[in-house]
């Protein structure tokens, strides 16, 4: 099962994690496989992590370019936890491949930490997901979240209907401007539940935001500890989660939707 871990206005996925983890798994590989201390193995892989970020960044900003573009500041707000950690990976150790012949002797320490590295993003990667979807539908449907008054609710309670479930945060750029978005959808789609559940901040905050931007919303749901994050493996924020009548997940979709209505008929 997938997981994450929020620190303040951060969601760090498992998935991310994981490529932290297999960086640290080949750069110990190669301090240990460095036998003749060549500094230039802990340079190399040094630049390779930073290539790994950046281009992991920059391709989930190509990817989602229409909500990036349309407010370029999101593009360095890391906050929302948008990441093409496939892309990254793969371009980072395409980099230290190719930078390897000019910079390091020890080309044996190098080789074997990027397949280290390799080898554990792709077994890590595996393992996240050998959930099944009736596993995530029953891991969804249980979870166990709060209204803003404090009672609980699960998405159980909207099981029979056709439910939209928007993962934001106060912070967040992108879902501030989606929310008035989903808002029409809601109230032009009143046989489809829209469920907004916020990430990780309390009912006070989340409470006064909603007065503040005139948003009159039927069902907003307090994830406090991020656990729906953990079930669908947020790749970032705002994440919609598209569910059937039974509870099944039909589509999820990382970045700002620009046209929700359309796609909410185009699934239903």
């Amino acid at each position: 099962m997938s997981d994450a871990i929020s620190f303040g206005p951060f969601v760090l996925a498992t998935p991310t994690l994981l490529v932290l983890v297999s960086w640290a798994l080949g750069w110990w590989t190669g301090s240990r496989l460095n036998r003749d201390d060549d500094p230039g193995v802990a340079k190399l892989l040094t630049r390779a992590f930073i290539v790994t970020l950046v281009a992991a960044r920059a391709a989930c900003v190509i990817e989602w370019s229409g909500a990036y573009l349309a407010h370029p500041p999101d593009i360095v707000d890391l906050r929302d936890g948008g990441w093409n950690l496939p892309v990254g990976l793969s371009l980072g150790w395409l980099y230290a491949l190719a930078a390897r012949p000019r910079q390091v002797r020890s080309a044996r320490a190098v080789h074997l930490a990027l397949a280290i590295s390799m080898m554990a993003f792709v077994g890590g990667t595996v393992a996240l997901h050998a959930m099944s979807d009736d596993d995530r539908r029953l891991a969804l449907r249980d979870l166990l979240m709060t209204h803003l008054d404090g009672t609980p609710t699960t998405l159980q309670a909207h099981e029979g209907r056709m439910t939209v479930v928007n993962l934001w945060a106060t912070w967040c750029g992108p879902c501030q401007r989606e929310m008035p978005l989903l808002a029409d959808a809601e109230a032009t789609h009143p046989d489809i539940d829209f469920v907004f559940v916020n990430q990780g901040e309390p009912a006070e905050q989340v409470t006064r935001y909603l007065s503040d931007q005139h948003l009159s919303l039927k069902h907003i749901a307090l994830d406090s500890a991020s656990q729906v994050a953990r079930a669908i493996d947020l790749r970032g924020l705002p994440t919609t989660v598209y569910l059937d009548a039974g509870g099944r997940v039909l589509a999820i979709a990382v970045g700002r939707e620009a046209r929700p209505a359309n796609r909410i008929l185009a699934i239903s």
